[in-house]
């Protein structure tokens, strides 16, 4: 059977590259990557939202979908058109419910006179002197009076509890920085990100380590190194540790599934991105659950007459997981 296809008086070009990574692409990435070839004007101003509208799907899955033709090496993105990294996008559309930002305290923090900071220093009891006192024992110095401006200023000008405050320092004194500069800088940056009181910055606390920590494992099973991280790696690996909360072993078991199903083993992080993707979806949130899963699916697979053990489909795997919370929930 001979097959044509009829081009008429209008078609478009596709690289070779893209048909190189069919088998990891799923049907949102073939539709957004015809979207994209078959229309110059949004390619020059790319519109993930617009994406998502003409292909079907939510936007953050066409994000999806352009980081994984960029990682492929099918599309480069630049600044000019649409900022798909997530953070951006989410700096973005907070618009005006962020919070009205204090303007670095080299700018506006007050000084205060000699008579000033013991006013402040004594009142309520003296807690203030009691936590300027332990903060030098953190620091393990005594602080000059421009430093002690600077902590009562944390204090009275953002208005930082003290126990904020002495959190702060212990922070910074474990990433080996005790000068009360670098605390300060420290505090009114995460002040102007809306870190400005002790609940939130214990959750900022626990979720940069639990990310570093993650970090450190995935350079060592990625074989990263210690080279710098790009904005995409960086961008992943904040996504599946922060905004999923999953653990290195979820991330290990995505891992291994998309080296095996990838052409020489190798290494996509976007692959594994839509493989997490889904598993959160679904609303998987431990390993017992996702190994319980991926047997069903492979069940399921050897009773539809496919192999068991072949390529892995995440859209098939998606729509069966989906399947099943429908039924548990009924």
């Amino acid at each position: 059977m001979n097959i044509r296809i009829n081009y008429g008086n209008d078609v478009f070009a596709l690289p070779r590259t893209a048909a190189d990574n069919l088998v990891q692409a799923d049907m949102t990435d073939l539709k957004t990557l015809i979207v994209l070839a078959s229309d110059a004007a949004l390619r020059e101003n790319c519109d993930s939202g617009e994406i998502a509208k003409r292909v079907g799907c939510r936007r953050d899955k066409a994000e999806t979908s352009l980081r994984f033709w960029s990682e492929t090496g099918v599309i480069t993105q630049t600044e000019s058109g649409d900022k798909i990294d997530e953070e951006k996008r989410i700096e973005k559309d907070a618009g005006d419910d962020k919070k009205p930002q204090k303007k670095h305290p080299t700018d506006q923090a007050p000084v205060y006179s000699g008579d000033e900071l013991k006013v402040m220093l004594d009142e309520n009891d003296g807690s203030r002197r009691k936590m300027l006192d332990e903060c030098q024992n953190i620091a393990g110095k005594i602080f000059n009076v421009l430093e002690i401006n600077k902590v009562i200023a944390m204090s009275e000008y953002l208005g930082l509890e003290n126990e904020h405050i002495l959190m702060l320092f212990a922070y910074c004194r474990e990433r080996g920085k005790t000068s009360v500069h670098y605390v300060e800088r420290t505090a009114y940056n995460l002040y102007n990100e809306g870190v400005d009181n002790l609940a939130k910055l214990e959750t900022y606390i626990k979720r940069k380590e639990a990310y570093e920590n993650a970090e450190g494992k995935l350079r060592k099973l990625f074989g990263f190194g210690d080279r710098t991280l790009t904005p995409s790696e960086r961008s992943y690996i904040k996504r599946w540790t922060t905004e999923f909360g999953y653990p290195i072993e979820i991330i290990e078991r995505a891992y291994q599934i998309m080296i095996d199903n990838t052409r020489n083993g190798k290494l996509s992080l976007a692959y594994m991105n839509r493989i997490l993707d889904n598993w959160h979806t679904a609303g998987y949130t431990a390993i017992d659950e996702i190994d319980a899963a991926l047997l069903a699916y492979k069940t399921g697979r050897e009773q539809s007459g496919k192999n068991g053990s072949g390529s892995f489909d995440t859209d098939e795997f998606y729509a069966l997981a989906l399947k099943k919370s429908y039924e548990n929930a009924k």
